[in-house]
């Protein structure tokens, strides 16, 4: 390892030289050494490319039940995380009706729109913090530090929906596996030494003053606690009982609109279920939430944004709120194949 560090150096100093007298020229030398380095990792990864083969598998194969003949080799270029990657692979093709061209070994790496996984996820973490022109730009002074060979606006912004959309399938299984199969929720990262409160209230008539409160806080104990073992219909039946009673007639028409509030969303507030999963039933955290995950990022000024591109960077920013970007991203991998 010293040998090689001493080689690079050596080819350093040969393409920018090495004079440090003072601040200036030790940040000057810290930047160019960064593009020298990003400019072998370019040359590298091609390296890495040539040497995985080019995805030949003879004449003749087969693709779901189909025959594909070896065509030839046809070379592409897409854009790695130092730079763009150039490299040939074996294409085969079949004539019949829906059987079309592919190219094994970019089926096998999972390249479908010309560029790396390793691109995709490092340019996403810092779309997924910033507006897009100010990520880009920072992603290439560190990545592109020679301002060559830089990713568009348009070839993000599509990278990001393709994430968007297999981060999306993959919450949709979570869910599956949370509300059918009774799968416990596990806590991402959780907090130590701090407590979150989350508040609502509801609003009751008083009617003598003192005593009245005391009866509606043991109400409310009382039907927090149906509500928490997932007893609404219950709890709604005791609201109509009121509503009827002659002592409580003058607020027929509250109560009323409270009943259909509760009745209407009953399907929603099956807090039993919710809580055995380690859910949160507190509105706090979707408040909270819509500021910090979708507002801080989406709702900056001037932006606006297409339905599927808004639906992407919601699932990009939920999983690096969650801060598991990574093993989100990991997880989706095979749904690029």
């Amino acid at each position: 390892m010293d040998s090689l560090v001493a080689q690079i150096m050596e080819n350093f100093k040969a393409a920018y030289g090495l004079k440090i007298t003072d601040s200036d020229d030790l940040f000057l030398t810290e930047r160019n050494l960064l593009e020298f380095l990003m400019k072998l990792g370019r040359q590298a990864m091609g390296e890495v490319f040539r040497g995985i083969g080019n995805g030949y598998e003879g004449s003749v194969m087969r693709k779901e039940g189909r025959k594909y003949r070896f065509v030839g080799y046809r070379t592409t270029s897409l854009h790695g995380l130092f730079g763009m990657i150039e490299y040939k692979r074996a294409y085969y093709f079949n004539a019949e009706k829906g059987g079309g061209g592919c190219f094994p070994l970019d089926a096998k790496l999972g390249i479908q729109k010309r560029h790396t996984p390793g691109c995709q996820y490092f340019l996403t973490s810092f779309t997924g913090r910033e507006a897009y022109e100010k990520s880009l730009a920072r992603f290439h002074e560190i990545f592109r530090p020679d301002g060559t060979e830089l990713i568009s606006l348009r070839k993000s912004l599509d990278m990001d929906a393709q994430l968007g959309k297999r981060l999306r399938g993959l919450r949709q299984e979570e869910i599956i596996q949370v509300f059918d199969n009774r799968q416990v929720v596990h806590k991402e990262n959780p907090i130590a030494g701090v407590m979150a409160v989350s508040v609502d209230a509801t609003k009751l008539r008083e009617r003598g003053e003192e005593e009245r409160t005391v009866d509606g806080k043991r109400h409310f104990r009382r039907w927090k606690t149906m509500l928490f073992e997932g007893k609404v219909e219950k709890f709604l039946q005791e609201l109509r009982s009121r509503r009827d009673a002659p002592d409580y007639r003058a607020h027929r028409d509250f109560l009323q609109g409270e009943i259909n509030y509760f009745a209407q969303n009953k399907e929603r507030m099956k807090y039993d279920t919710y809580r055995a999963l380690h859910l949160p039933i507190g509105s706090g955290t979707i408040e909270s939430a819509c500021k910090n995950v979708i507002g801080g990022r989406m709702k900056q000024g001037g932006m606006s944004w297409s339905e599927a591109g808004a639906n992407g960077m919601l699932q990009i920013r939920c999983s690096i709120a969650s801060g598991r970007l990574l093993p989100d991203f990991l997880a989706t991998l095979d749904r690029a194949a």
